[in-house]
């Protein structure tokens, strides 16, 4: 499947901003806990992962580092996963090899679901300073770091800046600026023909109909994904490893 390819699904869960820093780590054992029992029992299942899967992951062709390998493993299971790229993780096909299962997409999917088509990105590049980010990161300049401080080099030093914002505490940095941001472009996808626009990277959890924006919430403190279907609008859900049915989230401040 290529980059431009529209994603067609029977019914897919979507999540964003997991910021793994280990696989021992509360919110990777919560994402392998869901991975087994929402994804994995359902063949016609689509995982889309919306950016940040790890706090920091500069993928090198010798693969994922020990602490989060784990992790890739268990997505390599799946019958199919589309990860897009976030401004935490970047380079992913090279780190995840010629013989991954896996769907990479940089910049964002249109998904298809029944009648519906989405629009689904990470949500770093709304701004205009995270789009200057990812070229600070992939530039040549980026790379020949990486190269000379490793892939593990790279992931130590991701994981000891995203300490620093106490990630096992849950995250409080959510932006009005971004959101307002986020609020605008959805309005302009949905004049393009988007039913409604997805995405994570602000930490923000709701839905706001007026735009047919949908924030994807994290793993850090919502536990969060939106669950698509061919036959029922999308829907918010938090991930709850003691019930059957997972409980939609409250609605978001307007």
């Amino acid at each position: 499947m290529g980059e431009a390819d529209d994603v067609v699904v029977q019914r897919a869960l979507i999540v964003s901003d997991l910021h793994i820093q280990r696989a021992t780590r509360r919110n990777a054992r919560t994402f392998v806990d869901f991975l087994h029992r929402r994804v994995a029992p359902d063949p016609t299942c689509t995982l889309i992962i919306a950016g940040d899967l790890f706090d920091f992951w500069y993928a090198m062709p010798a693969g994922p580092p020990e602490p989060i390998a784990p992790i890739v493993d268990e997505l390599q299971l799946l019958e199919r996963v589309i990860w897009i790229e976030g401004n935490h993780d970047l380079r992913l096909e090279r780190g995840l090899g010629l013989g991954s299962r896996i769907d990479v997409r940089r910049r964002g999917a249109v998904v298809r679901a029944g009648g519906r088509r989405l629009w689904v990105e990470h949500g770093d590049l709304i701004r205009r300073s995270g789009r200057w980010t990812r070229r600070l990161l992939t530039s040549p300049l980026a790379e020949l770091g990486a190269r000379a401080i490793t892939s593990r080099g790279t992931w130590e030093l991701g994981n000891f800046v995203g300490r620093l914002r106490k990630p096992e505490e849950g995250y409080a940095g959510q932006s009005l600026k971004w959101l307002a941001r986020a609020r605008a472009h959805a309005s302009a996808k949905h004049a393009d023909g988007f039913d409604w626009t997805i995405v994570g990277h602000g930490h923000w959890l709701g839905t706001w109909d007026a735009e047919r924006l949908i924030c994807l919430g994290d793993w850090l403190q919502y536990f969060s994904y939106l669950e698509v279907s061919a036959d029922e609008e999308p829907t918010l859900r938090r991930f709850d490893a003691q019930a059957s049915e997972d409980p939609s989230p409250e609605p978001p401040p307007k």
